[in-house]
């Protein structure tokens, strides 16, 4: 009797390989610090337990948005005040 290789989609691999969440806030010191996105780093566990340590500061959310973020750099948004007629213009950079 032969038994037949299974084969999986390269999606299906990355899923496999992928650390879950729950392990990784059991492993590490500081379970608050883990995120949803944690798991999808090339080394999670590294990552984790950099964020754990003391003296560190969180990255803002926005940084892995990239596209929003990205796309406001260089625009001008006009706010009018409707009472006094003033215009004020911001630049985002």
């Amino acid at each position: 009797m032969k038994e037949e290789a299974i084969v999986l989609s390269k999606k299906q691999r990355k899923q496999l390989r992928r650390v879950k969440i729950s392990e990784l806030r059991q492993t590490c010191s500081r379970p608050d610090v883990v995120e949803v996105w944690d798991g999808n780093a090339p080394d999670p566990k590294l990552l984790v337990c950099l964020k754990s340590c003391r003296n560190t500061v969180p990255v803002p959310r926005h940084w892995c948005q990239k596209r929003k973020y990205l796309q406001l750099a260089g625009t001008v948004v006009t706010i009018e005040e409707a009472g006094n007629g003033v215009v004020l213009l911001e630049w985002f950079l």
